[in-house]
């Protein structure tokens, strides 16, 4: 026994190795890229979100663009070339004091933002326009078999999420399966989980990065278990997806999450916004900008 645990944390570690030489590899292509293709130097603001910073700077090193981070406002966009929200509350700021022109990142509609945010109003509509077989069933209140996911329908980062197990845990969360704040939905399972980060422009996907997260156990919750890999990683799924954008006249920045169970992808949820894992990567996203 201890000997297969051993060969397991090897072979974790080594795989967790290679993740990294991928990503190295990625990051060394698309900065020679970014150089062929970065012309005059670039002014860029991000909005406020301090535990980001460190990576979307470490992304930019040696790159010729100037970056700074701060609130957005009516002078933003006079100020710097291209404007970044990363938050949705900054997404809403920037749509206030954006000039009536087009901007090098479009923002996405308050509409689709809306959607997007609230997951159970977003499964629901997705189902209603034909992508059904892509979204875990969903409920409110008690009705699906065990084990599911209990979610509230506006959260992030896997906050107010939890795994009922058993007839125990539903007794012990029924307060909140029956609160209309929060829903319940089939688990996928599965130890990958996917991040597809999409630039979404005049209904076609302009470039795309997929991360795959890599986790200990069949039903992680991402933001509450921590992956054991992350690696730069091919998507199948960018004609569905673009699809599915189109139908809710989405433009912008946003954040597919999926998994995939014999062979087929599911949708768990789509963030209207800059996601936490382009950080190093965006520079990546710039020569694709107009």
């Amino acid at each position: 026994m201890a000997l297969l645990s051993l060969a397991t944390t090897n072979f974790t570690d080594l795989r967790a190795e290679i993740a990294l030489r991928r990503r190295w590899l990625y990051v060394k292509f698309e900065k020679l890229l970014a150089l062929l293709s970065s012309g005059t130097r670039k002014r860029i603001l991000f909005s406020g979100k301090p535990d980001w910073f460190e990576e979307i700077k470490h992304g930019f090193d040696g790159l010729p663009y100037q970056i700074e981070f701060g609130p957005i406002s009516e002078d933003s966009f006079q100020r710097y070339e291209i404007v970044v929200p990363l938050s949705l509350s900054a997404i809403e700021e920037a749509r206030r004091n954006c000039p009536l022109r087009k901007l090098a990142l479009p923002l996405p509609s308050k509409e689709s933002v809306r959607l997007c945010d609230d997951k159970y109003e977003f499964n629901q509509a997705l189902v209603k326009y034909g992508f059904g077989q892509y979204i875990p069933k969903v409920t409110q209140g008690v009705g699906l078999t065990t084990p599911y996911i209990l979610k509230k329908r506006v959260g992030s980062w896997g906050q107010d999420c939890y795994i009922i197990h058993n007839s125990e845990d539903e007794a012990a969360q029924l307060d909140r399966i029956r609160d209309p704040d929060y829903f319940c939905q089939e688990i996928v399972r599965g130890r990958s989980e996917f991040a597809t980060h999409i630039l979404f422009v005049e209904g076609r996907i302009v470039t795309a990065l997929n991360i795959e997260y890599q986790f200990a156990s069949e039903m992680p919750i991402k933001g509450q278990e921590k992956e054991q890999i992350k690696v730069v990683h091919r998507c199948q799924y960018l004609d569905l997806f673009a699809s599915m954008l189109r139908t809710i006249q989405f433009e912008g920045l946003c954040c597919v999450n999926y998994k995939v169970a014999n062979g087929e992808p599911y949708l768990l949820e789509i963030n209207p916004r800059f996601g936490g894992s382009l950080g190093p990567y965006f520079f990546s996203f710039l020569r694709h900008l107009h």
